[in-house]
């Protein structure tokens, strides 16, 4: 028994338990068929959760990544009861993959040990290999938008949303924007962002682009 428990203690310490335990809630019933799809892909999803002792800063109240974690568990709960999970790894690629590439959090008040909360989750745009969601936790009591997350999720190592979502039956069309400005700038960041990184592979992109241009 002593042993048992030493173990156990070690895992806590060594692995992240409770995200591991979450996720595999989150994720794995819908791998094996218990839950099925519960909306389709253009509707919003709502998850909810409260702010436990165990998520508070020095400040006592909710940690900013603690934030992000259930940003994480939300997307995770739409993509499996919107379909969009099934889509992406059911599929006769079997090699593919979906990564999140880019954050952008706004925190506007801080959410109190206790407080219940609800996490709304839209896919809200497209673009080639990638997908867009904004996400709002808003709280229970006062409706308020605490924060605001927009998400960029990437296929890998290859594949096109538009043409994954056609062959599963989805209307890709409300993805293809026009969009907000937020979204846009978030976009617009991303894309600088490659550029000063990455800028010999930016500068090829920009060449082929001209020599397509000229072509037209």
């Amino acid at each position: 028994m002593g042993l048992i428990s030493t173990l156990l203690a070690a895992a806590c310490i060594i692995f992240d338990v409770t995200y591991f335990a979450k996720m595999f809630w989150l994720y794995y019933p819908y791998f094996i068929g218990i839950k099925k799809q519960i909306h389709g892909v253009h509707e919003e999803g709502v998850s909810l959760g409260i702010c436990l002792p165990i998520d508070l800063d020095y400040m006592c109240h909710m940690n900013h990544a603690k934030y992000l974690r259930n940003f994480e568990y939300a997307r995770g709960s739409f993509a499996g009861a919107s379909g969009l999970l099934q889509s992406i790894f059911f599929t006769e690629k079997k090699d593919r993959w979906c990564v999140i590439a880019a954050v952008a959090v706004r925190y506007r008040r801080q959410v109190t040990c206790f407080e219940r909360y609800r996490i709304t989750t839209r896919l809200v745009y497209i673009e080639g290999r990638d997908f867009f969601f904004e996400q709002k936790m808003i709280g229970v009591s006062d409706s308020f938008v605490k924060a605001v997350c927009l998400a960029k999720a990437t296929l890998t190592p290859n594949g096109d949303c538009r043409e994954m979502l056609l062959s599963n039956g989805v209307d890709p069309t409300p993805f293809c924007g026009p969009i907000e400005d937020d979204l846009r700038h978030f976009i617009e960041l991303n894309r600088a962002s490659s550029a000063k990184l990455n800028p010999s592979k930016e500068s090829t992109q920009n060449l082929a682009a001209a020599d397509e241009t000229l072509m037209h």
